[in-house]
């Protein structure tokens, strides 16, 4: 499901479902096309959103994510064997050949993509890495392209140099965990989901 519509009129996707069980986050946010969904998921991606039900909270959670406050955790699936440890920089990709891309000096705040841990395994003989990431800030496509940048492009991320696989028509990334204080209150949220669907993967024995 799209997280919000990429066409006028477009139907089914996850902000058209908000505002039918919510219908006063119709005016919360910056763009009606996107009520109150203070983050996006790449299209393909899948996981946790955080969604403000008032421009306030909105607006406070925004600039939070903007500074890099919010925890966001994820878990991907990448080709080769991946070494935990930290990229930065703004992700650059040509347009014309989106496997063409670059990392570049922020000018905001800073890129960040950490490699916390790393389960070493096969698919379909492959050498793969099913990998927890930290991105704070996670700018468009960042976790993608900063993996693809090193090296390690995402199974079933064909935009980026992954493998096509028949079990991944989708790439292998999903937002497992999301922690933010709260914008009335200041009490922590912390929120968790099911870790990614890795269908065919066999981590090596320890």
């Amino acid at each position: 499901m799209a997280t919000h519509p990429l066409r006028p009129g477009e139907r089914g996707t996850l902000a058209n479902a908000l505002v039918g069980h919510f219908p006063e986050l119709s005016t919360v946010g910056d763009r009606p096309t996107e009520p109150g969904l203070v983050h996006r998921l790449d299209t393909g991606t899948s996981g946790l959103l955080i969604v403000a039900r008032t421009d306030w909270a909105f607006s406070v959670l925004r600039a939070r994510i903007r500074q890099g406050s919010v925890h966001k955790e994820y878990e991907a699936l990448c080709e080769g064997e991946v070494r935990p440890g930290e990229i930065t920089g703004d992700p650059v990709v040509d347009r014309q050949d989106r496997r063409r891309m670059r990392i570049e000096d922020s000018d905001g705040a800073e890129a960040r993509t950490t490699v916390r841990s790393v389960v070493l395994g096969t698919l379909g003989g492959q050498r793969v890495s099913l990998v927890t990431a930290v991105a704070p800030v996670a700018k468009r496509h960042q976790v993608r392209v900063h993996l693809a940048h090193a090296g390690h492009p995402l199974i079933g991320d064909t935009l980026y140099g992954g493998p096509a696989h028949d079990d991944y028509p989708f790439h292998a990334l999903r937002a497992t965990r999301v922690a933010f204080d709260h914008p009335d209150g200041g009490e922590r949220i912390e929120v968790s989901t099911e870790g990614l669907a890795t269908p065919g993967f066999v981590p090596d024995r320890r």
